[in-house]
């Protein structure tokens, strides 16, 4: 049986429904009042502030966001299209938000001002969502700043309201969850560019923060008016925010068609892609492969193991003159010198290549268009085989976290296993290179047939943890409330000298309790002495005192003997009428009542009292005599 199977054309449609945009107000169009100066988009940490657009809040409260509406007359400087620092009209409808990327001088991190929504419902945890927003920068130069672009804006997504009440003003060390193509200024002063991704949900993230996220390092920066620049001068860039975007991210369905012919009378097999879950033929078959016997069309759907739709079909002749094949191969290797075998796709009596050679397979070392001509029983084949070089290109985003105390540190940068080819930014070709200082580094390797771009982004890891047990203490023998340490973020270490390993304890004898927290990279100690009292006997009143004035035993007042938070002594005479009432240990009750001397006799006190450490009211009574 002689079977030619030619592919004829490979496309690709994606398919998408009705999407849902969960970012509330996407484009700014519905207010609550007209802009009538910059700065008009409000600091609400607790997003419930609005006072011009809805559902857009400013998170920092240094910052100063602009909300741009037609509405706004000229002299506000935020009117549509023209307003203080360009003209651009909204991507759509009549409004759009402008925010500073970089203000600052060169070679510094600079500010950047930042913009946060909440979505009209969490994120689903390990859905992919498709994300982003339209950006322009602003055309023209505030004297006497410097008009600048940067490389990179993005978003981020939290499940918990993101703000900054002072300095610094700036959200750092937070990774994008989808930003703009790595390594491409965003100069565009006429169109609006496109920043977007796919994101895939850790589940609950409901906030979206957008604007550049300060890593450590000195971002880059490219000059755009005037030229040369203004030195020294501060350099700005704005962009115009618009149509911001939160869908679902739906896959795509992929169609194949393929052409064959029946040469004899033995069946002919049509076998679609490999390792699908599911077939389904237009006959009613559900296996990989069906036998035919006649001409015809012959489709199959197939799915894989991702989301993925593959449908092909299979036009079926009999006896053609002439099947053209066509298919493309790649040479992959980055510095351009490759070998490449190239063959005919069906077995022949003769063969005829267009650079002359006439072997079923032949090795070629260019790129370029190559053919072979053959016969084959009922058909005449032509086949085109196009060399190139690279499938596809990659670039990859990697952060690398060293300890900020470990220094100076070796640190291993590991590219992708099983590569033709490794390129580091150094000349290094190995799969690995050590280095000893933070920044960023890049490889590049060739992985099956694409160019991947590895870049590495290492910095410290911070350890600005606060560690407080307080100030030494006293607490009760017989009851213990105190409970000293807490839990504290960004720590994974706790060791009390007792050898606890717990962030909080409850001293259960008097000494030095010490607590060492850490990081795995930092460490930061405090202690505490805790001593302990009979808080049962603290007070005590003497039994008697004669107030004659004789300068001996004039007053009387309670004998104090531990730490106290509070005390109140009060006294009765023998019908129960209060003589002396003192709330406090330096007041003493001499024997008077409303400056009358009392008459002696046994009086009645109760001395009410509570210790360092315990919150709880003590109370003693007795009786004192009082002599003349």
């Amino acid at each position: 049986m002689n079977n030619i199977f030619t592919l004829i054309f490979i496309f690709c449609v994606s398919i998408k429904a009705s999407s849902q945009n969960l970012v509330p107000n996407p484009s700014f169009e519905l207010y609550n009042s007209c802009p009538t100066t910059l700065g008009a988009l409000g600091y609400s940490p607790t997003f419930s502030l609005f006072p011009t657009v809805q559902s857009w809040a400013n998170p920092a409260r240094l910052g100063t966001p602009d909300y741009h509406n037609k509405c706004a007359t000229s002299p506000t400087l935020v009117s549509i299209p023209s307003n203080f620092t360009g003209i651009q009209q909204a991507k759509t409808g009549n409004a759009y938000a402008g925010i500073y990327a970089f203000y600052g001088t060169p070679n510094t991190s600079g500010s950047s001002e930042y913009i946060i929504c909440k979505l009209t419902q969490p994120m689903v945890a390990n859905k992919r969502y498709r994300a982003g927003y339209w950006a322009s920068l602003a055309e023209k130069n505030i004297n006497p700043f410097n008009h600048v672009a940067v490389n990179v804006l993005g978003a981020f997504f939290s499940d918990t309201m993101m703000y900054r009440p002072g300095l610094p003003a700036e959200f750092s060390n937070i990774p994008y969850s989808i930003n703009s193509i790595p390594g491409n200024f965003l100069d565009d002063t006429t169109n609006w560019m496109k920043i977007s991704g796919s994101y895939v949900a850790k589940g609950g993230e409901q906030y979206m923060l957008i604007g550049r996220m300060l890593d450590g390092n000195l971002p880059a920066l490219k000059q755009i008016t005037p030229v040369p620049p203004l030195s020294p001068a501060i350099s700005v860039a704005y962009y115009y925010i618009d149509d911001v975007f939160v869908e679902d991210f739906y896959c795509d369905t992929t169609y194949f068609s393929h052409d064959s012919s029946i040469c004899d009378i033995r069946p002919l097999q049509l076998t679609s892609i490999n390792n699908a879950k599911l077939y389904k033929w237009n006959t009613g078959a559900t296996t990989q492969s069906i036998f035919i016997t006649q001409p015809g069309m012959y489709w199959c759907h197939a799915g894989s193991d991702t989301c993925d739709l593959r449908i092909d079909t299979f036009r079926v002749v009999g006896y053609a003159q002439t099947i053209p094949t066509s298919q493309t191969l790649y040479g992959c290797h980055y510095n351009g010198k490759f070998t490449i075998s190239l063959s005919a796709g069906q077995t022949a009596n003769s063969y005829l290549w267009n650079t002359g050679d006439t072997t079923k397979t032949i090795n070629v070392s260019d790129t370029g268009t190559y053919y072979c001509s053959y016969a084959e029983n009922c058909r005449l084949h032509i086949d085109t085989i196009h060399v190139r070089t690279f499938q596809n290109y990659t670039n990859i985003a990697k952060d690398t976290l060293v300890c900020v105390s470990k220094r100076p540190f070796n640190a291993t940068l590991n590219n992708i296993a099983n590569a033709k080819d490794y390129l580091w930014y150094n000349g290094a070709t190995t799969q690995s290179i050590t280095i000893t200082d933070t920044g960023k580094y890049w490889c590049r390797a060739v992985s099956g047939c694409d160019l991947v771009t590895t870049n590495y982004r290492v910095s410290h890891i911070p350890f600005d943890a606060d560690i407080e047990l307080g100030n030494d203490t006293t607490v009760c023998k017989d009851k213990r409330e105190l409970i000293i340490g807490k839990s504290v973020i960004g720590v994974t270490e706790y060791l009390w000298n007792s050898g606890a390993t717990i962030c909080c304890t409850q001293p259960n004898s008097p000494g030095l309790y010490t607590l060492t927290i850490g990081n795995g990279c930092d460490k930061k100690v405090d202690s505490i002495t805790i001593a302990m009292a009979d808080c049962e006997n603290c007070v005590k009143v003497p039994s008697a005192f004669s107030p004659n004035n004789d300068t001996r035993n004039d007053k009387i007042k309670p004998i104090v003997i531990c730490p106290v938070n509070s005390i109140a002594f009060k006294v009765y005479n023998r019908w129960g009428n209060l003589v002396f009432d003192g709330g406090s240990t330096n007041q003493a009750w001499d024997g008077t009542y409303n400056g009358i001397p009392c008459d002696i006799g046994v009086y009645y006190y109760v001395v009410s009292y509570t210790v360092a450490g315990d919150n709880e009211k003590r109370i003693v009574k007795g009786d004192i005599t009082l002599l003349r």
